[in-house]
């Protein structure tokens, strides 16, 4: 499968909102402010473009590039509501891989780690009023530090899908309806600009 066709499919995920996430309290747990008079935050992940899968990188290893995502994030500060928003760009080191699916094995791709990561406060509105310079400048300096545990929840299996069946009733009338040729996948690698997938005949 060339990487065009999986830009498509990951490009038809998008435009269903099927990358959008929110990570509430207990998905950043390991982030705890409340020393500094912070309360629990809630991040709204916004993806305002699709992602691209390319290997025109330095030493052709596959990268999934996003090149802008818009973070929403709500917490308190000194009991007041506190909002910012963000926008982070950044390339994940991605391979692809094997992942059991309801119907049975399905060609997934895997997030191994963001080689590069890029993040820029839009804006900090404190109890709905803009922020004061000190105030805006703390969260820029505590953004950083969301958008790693973003990282964390992002590693894994981002998507899969199934391969396509070929059905071959269509091909002949002495077949029989639903007669149908599928891929069980074995294994499955990459060589470039493409994802392979090999296996045998499941049915």
């Amino acid at each position: 499968m060339h990487f065009d066709l999986a830009n498509q499919l990951f490009g038809a995920i998008w435009q269903a909102g099927g990358l959008n996430l929110t990570l509430d309290g207990a998905a950043l747990a390991g982030l705890d402010l409340s020393s500094y008079g912070v309360g629990k935050l809630e991040v709204a992940v916004d993806m305002l473009t699709p992602p691209l899968l390319s290997d025109c990188t330095p030493g052709g290893k596959a990268q999934l590039q996003l090149a802008d995502v818009q973070l929403d994030v709500k917490t308190t500060l000194g009991g007041k509501p506190v909002v910012v928003r963000a926008y982070i760009s950044a390339a994940a080191d991605v391979q692809a891989s094997k992942v059991d699916g309801l119907e049975g094995p399905e060609l997934g791709m895997d997030v191994l780690g963001i080689g590069t990561l890029e993040v820029d406060v839009d804006q900090v509105l404190v109890d709905g009023v803009q922020a004061p310079e000190g105030t805006v400048g703390f969260f820029e300096k505590l953004m950083p530090f969301v958008t790693q545990m973003l990282v964390a929840a992002l590693q894994g299996t981002l998507a899969s899908f199934p391969l396509p069946e070929l059905d071959l009733s269509a091909m002949a009338t002495s077949i029989p309806v639903g007669t149908v040729l599928a891929l069980d996948i074995q294994k499955v690698g990459s060589r470039p600009g493409h994802v392979q997938a090999g296996g045998g005949v499941a049915k």
